[in-house]
């Protein structure tokens, strides 16, 4: 009578379910995120403005609704649409056009370009838009110290475990080497990058050397949204 799926219908098996007239697809909105991480204690991870043109350049719609098919939704905010209880939609808005929703390629490639260049990066072939829209792309991007930026790796999930994520890592890739930014995607074993990223030395510190990561996150309790201080904080919980 009933065929739960917490991790969802593959695109082409709802559709076939959505087409038969004896049967019933209910879909449920998620109650948890997939996210990029950033290596905060590493440059330039550690600068702001690199962190925001890269947001910039990510067209999270594009690779919802194209690559992947509309299996995926964009999110702005990291309370899910799926918390009804504490989820607001007004402010999820307005994260939203704060974090550049909606805005052509192009668009994004400027502001990543401004971005940059008001930090003091530069390019040894600086990325450029012509007036008629054509876009150059750019290569060897120096940080504000006049270094070259070394390539960087982003490790996420293989296709075999999450196609969506595998997807995602793929496309960060390509738009940041457009811009020169040296990233590189890293396949990886999920279990592997959860015991990397997460190591602890015995004073509770992190040890990895990771750049960037793609994982996901989900609230264990619906009815109160406790998971801020677990994701986010880095002292052991009660100090």
């Amino acid at each position: 009578d009933y065929l739960l799926n917490p991790l969802g219908m593959q695109r082409g098996f709802q559709e076939q379910v959505e087409e038969n007239e004896d049967l019933t697809a209910i879909v449920n909105p998620t109650n948890g995120y997939r996210f990029l991480a950033f290596n905060h204690a590493r440059a330039p991870m550690s600068d702001p403005a690199f962190r925001d043109a890269l947001t910039a350049l990510i067209n999270k719609e594009f690779v919802t609704e194209n690559l992947l098919q509309g299996v995926a939704f964009p999110l702005y905010v990291i309370l899910p649409e799926g918390n009804t209880k504490w989820y607001n939609e007004e402010v999820a808005a307005e994260l939203a056009e704060a974090g550049y929703a909606g805005l052509e390629d192009n668009e994004r490639r400027q502001i990543a370009i401004d971005l940059l260049t008001e930090a003091g990066y530069s390019w040894e072939t600086e990325p450029a838009i012509a007036e008629d829209g054509t876009f150059t792309a750019g290569s060897g991007l120096i940080d504000p110290d006049g270094n070259p930026v070394e390539q960087m790796e982003l490790v996420a999930p293989t296709a075999s475990y999450d196609p969506l994520r595998a997807t995602f890592s793929n496309y960060i890739s390509g738009v940041a080497q457009e811009m020169g930014i040296p990233i590189v995607t890293i396949p990886t074993d999920f279990n592997k990058i959860v015991a990397d990223v997460f190591a602890l030395e015995e004073d509770n510190t992190y040890t990895s050397d990771f750049d960037m990561f793609i994982l996901g996150y989900s609230l264990g309790n619906a009815a109160f949204p406790t998971f801020h201080c677990s994701f986010f904080c880095t002292a052991p919980r009660g100090d």
